[in-house]
């Protein structure tokens, strides 16, 4: 059973929230209420429209509130504590509600990026000295948010029928079984006794009613999964033009003739032509995308 229950208040939706906390107060915001490694500090004067959905724990103060850019704002209602913290407007915006059929939408997104994405890991951490160190580094940082959305899909309450898979049991993924150690070896460095990385989300239903409360979690993972393909992709480019002839055979009877030149050709998309993959775009510390997102 879940920690938190969700919830909601028709009287915060639409509702904004000015970050503006006074000596000795502050708030934090989260992907996930449910993960507690992955709690940050929100820069001062930084403004969220809330939905009306939140989380809260039996007999605590504090809630949740799930916000338009799909991350969760801690509110203390204890003596009024948020007053000290945030700078707060009722139905300042009005918001459109979304289906369960547009929230199904960006999870199937997800969840076919999330996939594409650790084929291509995959094949890369097999011949990672082709690349250089920023570019393993981009590798660690795609696989590292294919995980984030992975584990955002199964513990946000609002999905059911989730189902996650390995590499060595999902057919989608036959022939990639004996690359994952590679990926592994890459994505752990020296640590061992770590769970495989290349696990994925292969399914999960939105739950009847929760379409506009999904939407706004998951809008802004599938955008993010739609440019990290985008990243992926080129890192295909870069390693299609390295491999030589011997490479190109070993690595189709490693992967019992599954993967073909075709098949990484095609991988790589548009991006045939290799594009530069400059270390400014290694990025992905915690929250990244939302402190750059203009609203």
């Amino acid at each position: 059973m879940a920690k938190y229950a969700l919830k909601y208040d028709s009287t915060m939706v639409g509702a904004k929230f000015v970050y503006q906390p006074q000596k000795g107060h502050s708030a934090q915001w989260t992907t996930n209420v449910h993960d507690e490694g992955q709690f940050g500090d929100i820069p001062k004067g930084y403004t969220f429209i809330t939905t009306g959905y939140y989380y809260n724990a039996p007999g605590s103060y504090v809630i949740w509130a799930l916000t338009t850019i799909g991350v969760y704002i801690s509110i203390d209602y204890l003596y009024d504590e948020y007053q000290k913290v945030w700078s707060y407007q009722a139905y300042a915006v009005k918001l459109s509600g979304h289906s369960d059929t547009q929230a199904q939408a960006l999870v199937r997104r997800i969840i076919a990026n999330n996939i594409q994405i650790t084929k291509n890991n995959l094949v890369c951490a097999r011949y990672a000295g082709k690349f250089t160190a920023a570019q393993k580094e981009l590798i660690r940082e795609l696989q590292s948010r294919v995980a984030r959305r992975n584990n955002v899909l199964q513990n946000q309450d609002l999905c059911k029928g989730i189902q996650t898979s390995s590499i060595n049991t999902y057919p989608e993924m036959a022939g990639y079984e004996d690359l994952s150690g590679y990926l592994d070896k890459l994505m752990n460095g020296e640590a061992v006794g770590i769970a495989t990385w290349a696990v994925v989300v292969i399914a999960a239903v939105i739950i009847a009613g929760m379409g506009t409360a999904a939407y706004f979690v998951y809008k802004d993972f599938a955008d993010e999964s739609e440019k990290d393909i985008k990243y992926s992709k080129q890192l295909m480019a870069v390693l299609a033009q390295k491999l030589t002839p011997e490479e190109y055979q070993q690595l189709l009877n490693e992967t019992k003739g599954i993967v073909t030149k075709a098949k990484i050709r095609q991988a790589a998309g548009s991006y045939g032509k290799v594009l530069m993959i400059a270390a400014g775009i290694v990025g992905g510390a915690f929250l990244y995308r939302f402190i750059t997102k203009n609203h």
